[in-house]
């Protein structure tokens, strides 16, 4: 059956292919955030897919977590040194964190923010006109990347300075050169996508001081290079280079080669530019009197050579990665190599956001060394990377024996005839390898058809001893595991909630936290969330528990307090859809205790004597309260209250079959699990929401059409059809009520409010 995929899955996935592929050059030029229509909502996260658990800083220490296939390369690049034995020294966690959060937050540059501000605070003081931002991005299409690094406003503060100290913060000269220079940052893009075209500085005359010109010609030549205009930019800045006078010679040498770099990377740029830019940047890695550019001319050395020899640059990169040289550019070597895996590698993104399809191996890339093959494997879903993660794992020494069993364990399937000897291998894990929760959760994942008793002790095992030491990501995977593999009911009810790894915005695939990254990094420990129901025990509880099953659960001590609700209107109100009076009855008590603002509805619901009018007046307290359905929700509050109508049609439920997912309980008896599946077969078969009430109420109408009751009732099963899930049969229930609200009580308010059918 094809799966129907949301636009918010879609947008998902677009917004996955960015991260996944991004490209980071140095100081040079990175891929920022892409840019959606809300609404936006917030989510809980229960493991990441993209990424690891924030702290980063926690992953490139070591404590790598279930490592997942759609992790970018750059996080496994990093896995890979901890998988072999090799240590991260706290300089190389910076290094490499820095990467991570330069990629997720659009930004190469942690200190642009503060810079910003430094300048708009020294701007103020001079300034006459107020500017309270400055558009440090430049758009192109849906996507953005940082044009203005911190460094220009770093600049532009000390060159203000030495204005003001020379003539004065309210002296023409200063002020003149301000102007300029808000120009200068208004090519970066004043307008979305640059709709609105930016105006260089005008230069000054021959007349003016001499230094007053110099630094007006600096001024034009950035504003080229911010507006994209670089072979003005170069002409600008090799006239400076040519001005011995000018106090910005010795840098626009180097800015010639940032240009001619920008320019490759964003329109074309020839063999011989980037010739001469390698020249312009190896002379000044030579230079003792330009030590104070050594580091940013070896990352654009670095930036150019991938592009332009990208195999060779390649090996040296893996061998400072692999390496424990003191004082190397970690942070540099790990953005460039994977932006050349980037370039073999096939893309991880889905098309249309169909199911996964198959990924292999790329097939013609040179990186023939085994960090890259192990990367390239791991990621891989088709057989031949099984085959070969198999031929790698019994060739490998004792160092890459592990990170080899553990891509192989992550592609077996539980009938592959070489699981047995791989299950042996995993087994000797030792719980203090880096490999230990990924290899552990593969084993389980295969174990769970074949043995249930070792799956069960395995995944116990680790839950136990390294518990919440685990980034929050792994505990819930396993957690979830273990809740299918439950020895008793008061275990499964133990492990139904669970913490999310992150509250987030569900238009963003990397799933990340309001606020600013480098603050989660300062944190020393994982996000701690209250805990909600997962989506794999949502499924469980929804499909495979029967109604005796979730009374059981609506009462049971490890329940928390913010799911009781959660589980007691859906055990209600399932009650009341499969007609179970004595059930519905003894929760009654359970709902009124959780939500007293029923208590009328409820109290007339507990005395009614006739079952087709206490049908109704249950399916009366439905329809007023959008919030109740047969199921429980998974993750996050639905965001209206709960007698109020959501604007997004998040009311009541839908007809949509829950996904499998494989889902079982073990710890239920056979009788329950076939009484759990009859009863969900028969709630998937009444359909969704509004043509199901609308149906019980006018059950009802047929046998007490003169009830006055009825009038609201129809008037919100109308309603419940405009802002609940439809079908195509949706429009004709919705007419069925309208015409007997308005047939039966013709002059009623609840009719005037109900002028429409829908």
């Amino acid at each position: 059956m094809k799966r129907v995929v949301s636009a918010r899955a879609k947008l998902k996935k677009a917004m996955a292919a960015v991260l996944t592929t991004a490209v980071i050059g140095g100081s040079v030029f990175g891929i920022g955030q892409v840019i959606a229509c809300g609404p936006f909502f917030e989510e809980a996260v229960f493991h990441h897919e993209l990424h690891p658990d924030l702290p980063l800083k926690l992953f490139a220490g070591g404590n790598l977590g279930i490592l997942q296939p759609d992790y970018a390369r750059s996080y496994l690049v990093v896995a890979y040194r901890h998988l072999t034995g090799k240590a991260v020294t706290t300089e190389m966690n910076k290094q490499f964190t820095l990467v991570w959060d330069s990629r997720l937050s659009a930004s190469m540059d942690p200190d642009y923010r503060d810079l910003t501000d430094t300048w708009l605070k020294a701007r103020k003081a001079v300034a006459e006109t107020k500017l309270d931002r400055i558009e440090t991005y430049k758009y192109v299409d849906y996507s953005a990347f940082l044009n203005i690094n911190s460094d220009a406003f770093l600049t532009a503060s000390q060159t203000l300075k030495s204005y003001i100290s020379k003539y004065g913060a309210k002296d023409k000269r200063t002020t003149d050169w301000v102007a300029a220079q808000d120009l200068v940052f208004a090519g970066g893009g004043d307008s979305y996508n640059n709709k609105v075209k930016p105006v260089a500085p005008n230069p000054l005359p021959e007349s003016a001081d001499a230094e007053l010109r110099s630094d007006r010609e600096y001024q034009i030549a950035s504003f080229h290079f911010y507006a994209g205009d670089f072979d003005k930019a170069i002409a600008g800045f090799r006239k400076i280079n040519e001005d011995k006078q000018s106090r910005w010679n010795k840098l626009a040498r180097y800015l010639i080669a940032r240009s001619i770099a920008r320019k490759a990377t964003l329109a074309k740029a020839s063999s011989e530019e980037l010739a001469e830019a390698l020249t312009i940047l190896k002379e000044i890695r030579e230079s003792d009197e330009s030590k104070d550019l050594h580091d940013a001319a070896a990352r654009l050395i670095s930036f150019i050579r991938v592009r332009t020899e990208p195999v060779e640059r390649a090996r040296e990169l893996i061998a400072i990665l692999e390496g424990d040289t003191a004082g190397a550019d970690y942070r540099n070597a790990l953005s460039d190599l994977t932006w050349v895996m980037d370039r073999y590698a096939p893309s991880r993104e889905d098309d249309d956001g169909e199911e996964s399809a198959t990924k292999s191996e790329p097939k013609e890339s040179p990186l023939d060394d085994d960090l890259s093959r192990w990367v390239f494997n791991f990621q891989a879903t088709d057989a031949a990377s099984a085959d070969l993660a198999f031929k790698r794992w019994e060739a490998a020494d004792e160092v890459h024996r592990e990170p080899w069993l553990l891509s192989l364990i992550s592609k077996l399937k539980a009938d592959d005839p070489r699981v047995e000897a791989v299950l042996e291998a995993a087994a000797r894990v030792k719980s203090d390898s880096p490999a230990y929760p990924t290899v552990t959760f593969h084993r389980v994942r295969l174990l769970e058809t074949k043995d249930e008793k070792s799956a069960y002790a395995a995944v116990a095992e680790i839950l136990g001893s390294l518990g919440e030491k685990l980034p929050p990501s792994a505990r819930n995977l396993l957690s979830d595991q273990k809740l299918g593999l439950c020895k008793s009911f008061d275990e499964f009810a133990s492990l139904v909630e669970a913490r999310p790894a992150e509250i987030a915005w569900d238009n963003d695939a990397a799933a990340l936290p309001d606020g600013q990254l480098e603050d989660y990094e300062k944190k020393q420990s994982f996000s701690v969330y209250p805990p909600r129901f997962t989506n794999r025990a949502a499924i469980l509880i929804n499909k495979r528990l029967p109604l005796s099953a979730l009374e059981k659960l609506a009462t049971h001590k490890s329940l928390g307090q913010d799911q009781r609700l959660n589980i007691v209107q859906a055990a209600w109100t399932r009650a009341v859809l499969l007609k179970d009076d004595k059930a519905a009855d003894r929760l009654t008590a359970q709902l009124l205790a959780l939500r007293p603002q029923l208590k009328n509805e409820l109290t007339a619901y507990s005395t009614a004597k006739s079952p087709a009018l206490k049908d109704f007046l249950a399916i009366d307290i439905i329809l007023k309260n959008p919030a109740m359905r047969p199921y429980v929700r998974a993750g996050l509050p639905r965001q209206s209250k709960f007698d109020e109508i959501d604007s997004y049609r998040d009311n009541w439920w839908c007809d949509e079959e829950l996904k499998d997912d494989n889902a079982r309980i073990s710890c239920l008896s056979a009788a329950e699990q076939t009484q759990g599946a009859e009863e969900y077969k028969k709630l998937i078969a009444m359909g969704t929401a509004p043509n199901l009430l609308v149906d019980r109420v006018m059950a009802y109408y047929a046998v007490a059409p003169r009830d006055p009751r009825l009038a609201e009732a129809l008037h919100l099963a109308v309603r419940s059809t405009r802002y609940g899930c439809t079908n195509d049969k949706t429009t004709q229930y919705s007419k069925k009520a309208f015409q007997a609200l308005h047939k039966g009580f013709p002059k009623n308010p609840w009719t005037a409010k109900t002028p429409y059918w829908f």
